[in-house]
């Protein structure tokens, strides 16, 4: 990714984040093409934007923010990160229910209106 692209991203991102009321950031390793595309589905159908991230320029985007202490999830694995504008709720049903379902993937932590919530083990 040229640099001016990753300056357009954290911009792009950093207003989503700032405008989130809920953020779920998900390892989604061992997930299948068919298991990404069933998450994604779920997602769309409460109204969740979906994206997969890459770790150190998310935590560019989360630095300076209130919800800073999310830089901490982006280490290590791939990271996916679905974002709910309007429910907090509806993110993480949706994460806890595939995870469920699939048995695959796993809640690497969330972030709820500006809250930063560790993940149980």
């Amino acid at each position: 990714m040229l640099r001016n692209d990753k300056e357009k991203f954290i911009e792009a991102m950093r207003a989503n984040v700032e405008r989130a009321a809920g953020m779920v950031f998900v390892d989604f390793t061992g997930m299948t093409v068919d298991d990404a595309n069933e998450l994604r589905a779920r997602y769309r159908k409460v109204g969740v934007e979906y994206q997969v991230v890459k770790n150190t320029l998310m935590a560019r985007v989360v630095a300076d923010l209130p919800c800073s202490a999310a830089a901490d999830f982006l280490k290590g694995s791939p990271t996916g990160l679905a974002i709910s504008f309007e429910d907090p709720v509806s993110v993480a049903k949706a994460t806890v229910d595939f995870i469920k379902d699939r048995e695959k993937g796993r809640i690497k932590g969330a972030v709820v209106e500006s809250e930063v919530l560790a993940a149980r083990s």
